[in-house]
C-alpha cells in the first residue's frame, strides 16, 4: 500500500503487477514441490495413509483460522474506509500469512 501511494505511476503498478504474479506462481510450485518431496526415513505414512487416517473434524480445524482472520481483515479494512480493492488485498494477505 505504501509503495502504491509513494510511486503512483502506471510503470510501478505494472511491476508490482508481474511481481505479483511471479510470486504467486513461485509459491504454489515451491508448495507443490515441497508436498511431494518425501522423507528419506521409510517410516513415514504414504500421502493415501495420511488421507484416509483424517477427520472431518481435522480440516474445521485447520480452515477455521484462515476463515477467521479473513473475516477479521474485510471488517477491519471495511471500518478503515479503504477501497474494496484495498480490502481484497488486505484479505488475501491475510490468507497468505
Amino acid at each position: 500500500v505504501f509503495c502504491s501511494y509513494k510511486f503512483d505511476t502506471p510503470r510501478w503498478h505494472k511491476i508490482a503487477y508481474i511481481g505479483g504474479n511471479v510470486s504467486g506462481i513461485a509459491l504454489i510450485i515451491f508448495s507443490t514441490v515441497l508436498s511431494f518431496e518425501g522423507g528419506s526415513d521409510h517410516s513415514d505414512p504414504t500421502p493415501q495413509e495420511t488421507i484416509t487416517a483424517t477427520r472431518p473434524a481435522d480440516y474445521v480445524a485447520i480452515a477455521l483460522p484462515c476463515l477467521l482472520g479473513l473475516v477479521v481483515a474485510t471488517i477491519l479494512s471495511t471500518l478503515l474506509k479503504l477501497s474494496k480493492p484495498e480490502r481484497l488485498t488486505t484479505a488475501v494477505e491475510c490468507c497468505y500469512q
